[in-house]
């Protein structure tokens, strides 16, 4: 018999990673060369998917990095530890989310520059580029160091470029409308050139000689929705770092005994089960289990079918029946049980989902007291069905899809 392996060699190139808690509604993403995601925005289409903010990190150098790495410091603890390597240095950034003073959030990233050996007096630093459409980003101070970093519109950028005012001996134009953006600590930041010289804004800090056995460290603190950071040095970012770990390893993410005799399978069971929670979401009170934090950012009927029923496997029952209470939600005046009013198979899947998580629960009285929601949505189907026999087959929009769904020139028909 062939042994079976699973290595992920057709895994894609471009992963992201999210590093909030269970039911966080800040679900930010690490992409895989260490960059910061936030809002992910698909309203330019299927193939032009972006995100509203990108906060990128590299080594200062005029050169790149030869090697990315990224792993998360465990299955079950979503800290992202990425590393690049570069000819004369190394980046780690460790980067997690974290949850303080009540229900305030900021995302964190340590990073530590090392020398590579043999390397002598090598000047460098971190580099930070931010995009955010329309927008920039500068110190609070600028053109002046600060370790706080505002972003505010485009069309209200003063201009840095005067030499008296660079140098200190004319007063800072002040930075109309900006907000604060990011933290960096202790190490402050000043404006620098783009990657490329691209239209982008880049910070860095000063530059710092590194030789072999030398590190230099610092952490970027990124408020979600909040700009209260008094006291959050560096000190209380590796505190953090300690906190999150603390409290993800007292996370139980199955609460049924499931093991499998691969280690590295039970860590892939552990990392999605870590996932799952990650995605879900609380809506008027009731845990919604989406299929991710971006564009599946919602209650998706189909895939929630299978996510409720690992639900079941991981041992979140109760959490598997308000699955069901969402679902509920979505039933019409017409009998369907339906998401998205062009999505009409959802109806026959919902009613898959209550008889699949019935069988599982083995609470009979509930598919019972629910059986009226049942055949309002057979009846819904038997009525999709009697439309559909009644359509003209030489129609341009007849057979299985409607030409919107793209058929290669067929019109909408299928053979």
């Amino acid at each position: 018999m062939t042994e079976r392996v699973i290595d992920f060699r057709y895994a894609p190139a471009s992963r992201w990673t999210c590093i909030g808690r269970p039911d966080d509604p800040y679900k930010t993403l690490v992409r895989e060369d260490g960059a910061l995601l936030y809002g992910f925005d698909n309203s330019w289409g299927v193939l032009a998917w972006r995100f509203h903010r990108v906060i990128e990190f590299a080594l200062l150098t005029d050169q790149r990095a030869v090697q990315i790495h990224q792993v998360t410091e465990a299955a079950h603890i979503p800290v992202v530890v990425t590393t690049l390597r570069y000819p004369k240095a190394t980046l780690t950034l460790r980067a997690f989310g974290h949850q303080h003073d009540g229900d305030r959030r900021t995302d964190v990233v340590l990073w530590t520059i090392e020398a590579a050996p043999g390397v002598r007096d090598f000047m460098t630093g971190l580099w930070i580029t931010a995009h955010e459409p329309g927008h920039y980003f500068a110190p609070r101070s600028a053109p002046q160091p600060d370790q706080e970093i505002l972003v505010a519109p485009l069309a209200d950028r003063p201009s840095f470029s005067d030499l008296a005012t660079f140098l200190g001996e004319r007063e800072t134009p002040a930075l109309p409308g900006g907000q604060l953006a990011f933290v960096s600590v202790p190490q402050p930041l000043i404006l620098h050139r783009a990657p490329g010289f691209a239209p982008l804004s880049a910070l860095a800090t000063e530059h710092v000689l590194v030789s072999e056995g030398q590190r230099v460290e610092g952490a970027v603190l990124v408020p979600q929705k909040h700009e209260s950071v008094s006291g959050m040095d560096l000190a209380w970012a590796q505190a953090a770092w300690d906190a999150e770990r603390h409290f993800w390893q007292g996370v139980k993410l199955q609460k049924l005994a499931l093991e499998v005799p691969d280690a590295g399978m039970m860590e892939m069971i552990r990392s999605c089960a870590r996932n799952i929670l990650q995605a879900r979401e609380i809506k008027d009170g009731l845990p919604e289990f989406q299929v991710g934090p971006t564009c599946y950012r919602g209650l998706w009927v189909i895939d929630g079918h299978f996510l409720l029923e690992a639900a079941r496997y991981l041992g979140y029952a109760e959490d598997a029946d308000h699955g069901i209470d969402a679902l509920l939600r979505r039933v019409r005046p017409d009998g369907s049980i339906a998401q998205m009013p062009f999505h009409t198979k959802e109806t026959s899947i919902a009613l898959a989902t209550l008889v699949r998580q019935t069988e599982l629960s083995g609470n009979w009285d509930r598919l019972r007291r629910l059986w009226p929601v049942v055949q309002n949505a057979i009846q819904y189907i038997q009525q999709l069905r009697r439309e559909a026999y009644e359509l003209d087959p030489s129609a341009p929009d007849y057979g299985l899809m409607p030409a919107s769904f793209g058929d290669g020139g067929l019109g909408g028909k299928r053979p």
